[in-house]
C-alpha cells in the first residue's frame, strides 16, 4: 500500500469505476494502511531521510544510501512504510526509488485520509 505503483493502480480503478457508477471496496491482508499509520515511527530515521530528500530543492534516494541509512539507525522496513504514507512521499520499492514528492494524490484522498 506505500507502493507508488499501487497508487497509479487504483488512481486508474478509482477513475474507471466513478467513470462507470461502480463502488470500490479495498481489502487488504496483511499491512493495511491503517496498521502502517499506527506503526511507531523512528524519528531520528525519519528526519534524516527528509533531510536528504530536501537537499538541493528535492532529490532521489536510491537503495544504497537508504540501506545505510536503516543500518545507522536500526529502521525496519514497515518504519519505512509508515512514513512514507504519513509524511506523502512517493516509493517504488523494486527498483528502489524514494522521493519526496507524490503525485498519486486521488489515492491518497480516497484510501489514506
Amino acid at each position: 500500500m506505500s507502493d507508488a505503483r499501487v497508487h497509479r493502480k487504483m488512481e486508474a480503478l478509482i477513475d474507471f469505476c466513478e467513470y462507470h457508477g461502480f463502488g470500490l471496496l479495498l481489502i487488504e491482508e496483511r499491512e493495511s494502511i491503517k496498521w502502517l499509520l499506527n506503526q511507531e515511527i523512528n524519528i531520528p530515521f525519519r528526519d534524516e531521510i527528509k533531510l536528504k530528500l530536501n537537499e538541493n530543492g528535492g532529490r532521489t534516494i536510491f537503495f544504497a544510501e537508504f540501506t545505510a541509512l536503516k543500518e545507522i539507525y536500526k529502521a525496519k522496513w514497515t518504519e519505512l512504510l509508515a512514513i512514507v504514507l504519513t509524511e506523502n512521499w512517493s516509493l517504488y520499492p523494486y527498483p528502489f526509488i524514494l522521493r519526496n514528492r507524490n503525485p498519486y494524490q486521488k489515492f491518497r484522498e480516497t484510501f489514506v485520509e
